[in-house]
């Protein structure tokens, strides 16, 4: 009897002593519940923006603008009164000042792509470039039933390299996008 005693003695002290380990640290979670959002236009949803040709001597770091990204939101409810737009895709590798502005695109690097170039996204008129993975500024939208919201972005060409040219070839890219409510 006492052999079967000690081990239940150690196993009831064990589970019974208090936890020997600290917190590091607390996490807090925060959010808001909304009855819903705007609806996305389906012409919003996948679309194709034409670049155009462009000489491979634009000038070193030059961009032209070369087609609009339009997002349509609708019938946003009266909580959704403002959004920003989050373009994620791949940055691109290179020496630009702006290469945390540069999208890659998805054919960089294979037989007949244009090298030393990415695809630049701006808030319209190229003033305020988003970053990869980032966001665009907030939009104020209009809320109610029939309301409409366009929301026009400017692409473009951008060199990814301070001093080499880009080379000729295609250029294929693509991002995604989410709209995002603050």
């Amino acid at each position: 009897m006492k052999r079967h005693m000690i081990p239940l003695v150690i196993l009831t002290t064990t589970l019974l002593a208090p936890p020997l380990w600290a917190a590091d640290g607390t996490m807090k979670f925060s959010g808001k519940l909304t009855e819903n959002t705007c609806v996305l236009d389906a012409g919003s949803k996948n679309q194709t923006v034409a670049l155009g040709r462009q000489s491979t001597y634009a000038g070193i770091g030059g961009s032209m603008p070369h087609g609009n990204l339009i997002i349509k939101l609708n019938n946003c409810p009266m909580s959704s009164n403002k959004a920003y737009i989050r373009f994620e895709g791949t940055q691109a590798v290179g020496t630009s000042y702006s290469i945390d502005k540069i999208f890659s695109f998805s054919n960089t690097g294979q037989p007949g792509a244009a090298g030393n170039v990415g695809f630049i996204i701006s808030d319209g008129d190229f003033t305020n470039l988003i970053s990869v993975n980032g966001a665009s500024r907030a939009y104020d939208l209009n809320t109610g039933a029939g309301a409409a919201n366009q929301l026009t972005f400017s692409v473009g060409y951008l060199n990814t390299d301070r001093v080499a040219l880009r080379t000729p070839g295609n250029a294929v890219g693509n991002v995604q996008f989410s709209v995002v409510y603050p």
